[in-house]
């Protein structure tokens, strides 16, 4: 038993120095630091990120359309019923007198032969009226003009039955001078002139002998409303020497 027993291997001590260690800390510190110099100075640019935001788009119904509104129909008030009539009272006892009615009026009756959508008693067809019109009383006289009428417009002259002609002036005549006068004359009713007045003339040796030759001219009577009455009148006398 004791030839089973072994002795264990010896190793070779190692000894730990701080060199090595001291160098490492040195290395990696160095990398460490050029790592994040080189990060700070980078100028390049950072990549481009995206958005994860999303937009969420939801449609949402248009409210219903409101109710109409109803409005009830006015009632039409219902006609109320007439009341009923009332009830004719019948006598129970007889009157102890009954008066008479009073007689009818008596009928004119119809016309034989008549229109026949005529009234009873009516005017008979062209029988004019029962008792005639009244006479009119006559129309007033004419009123006679209190002077004599001019002639002119609707009054005409009457018709001249003598004319006189006029003597001719010796001056005048000897001078072959013609002219003309024209002469206002007055007539009485029975177609006679009885005044004469000068108007106009174109020289005054004509005037004496136109007024002589009218003085002595005749017209019919003029007649207004059936009476004759005087009128005046102007006319022309002229002068001429072989009628020219």
């Amino acid at each position: 038993m004791a030839g089973l027993l072994t002795t264990a291997p010896e190793y070779p001590q190692i000894r730990w120095t701080a060199t090595p260690w001291l160098v490492s800390t040195v290395i990696h510190t160095l990398i460490v630091s050029g790592i994040v110099g080189a990060s700070l100075f980078y100028l390049g640019e950072l990549p481009e990120t995206r958005s994860l935001t999303s937009i969420a788009v939801f449609s949402v119904p248009a409210p219903p359309p409101p109710e109409p509104t109803v409005t009830p129909a006015a009632s039409t008030p219902r006609p109320e019923a007439p009341p009923p009539p009332a009830a004719t009272q019948v006598p129970v006892e007889a009157p102890a007198t009954i008066t008479a009615e009073p007689p009818a009026p008596p009928s004119l009756g119809g016309v034989a032969g008549g229109i026949s959508v005529g009234a009873p008693g009516g005017i008979a067809w062209h029988s004019g009226i029962p008792g005639g019109i009244a006479a009119l009383a006559p129309p007033p006289a004419p009123v006679r003009p209190s002077g004599p009428v001019r002639v002119g417009g609707d009054i005409k002259a009457p018709e001249l039955i003598q004319q006189v002609q006029p003597q001719y002036p010796p001056v005048a005549l000897q001078a072959r001078l013609g002219g003309s006068v024209i002469v206002e004359a007055v007539v009485d009713e029975q177609g006679r002139v009885v005044k004469t007045t000068i108007v106009k003339s174109t020289a005054g040796f004509f005037e004496g002998a136109a007024l002589k030759a009218v003085r002595e001219w005749r017209y019919r009577p003029m007649v207004l409303d059936g009476q004759p009455v005087s009128f005046i009148l102007n006319v022309t006398v002229d002068f001429r020497i072989g009628g020219r």
